[in-house]
């Protein structure tokens, strides 16, 4: 059988995921500096990542993110 890369999401989604879910009252933008990264690219790792899951993690909106309801079942 073979394993196809990507079928798997990596670590550093899962860091991207939980700084943003424990950041839930900042915008994107400030978590993105938090992790020294561009916005358009954690929001892309983020839509990948709910792609790759065929879930949805975070409900968006204009100015902030914040965990979908699901999220909260997690904790």
């Amino acid at each position: 059988m073979e394993i196809r890369r990507s079928q798997y999401f990596d670590l550093r989604h899962l860091r991207y995921f939980i700084a943003v879910a424990e950041n839930k009252n900042c915008s994107i933008s400030e978590v993105a500096e938090e992790l020294h990264m561009a916005q358009p690219n954690l929001s892309q790792q983020l839509k990948d990542l709910e792609t790759k899951l065929k879930v949805k993690l975070f409900d968006r909106q204009k100015a902030h993110i914040k965990p979908h309801c699901i999220t909260s079942v997690a904790r």
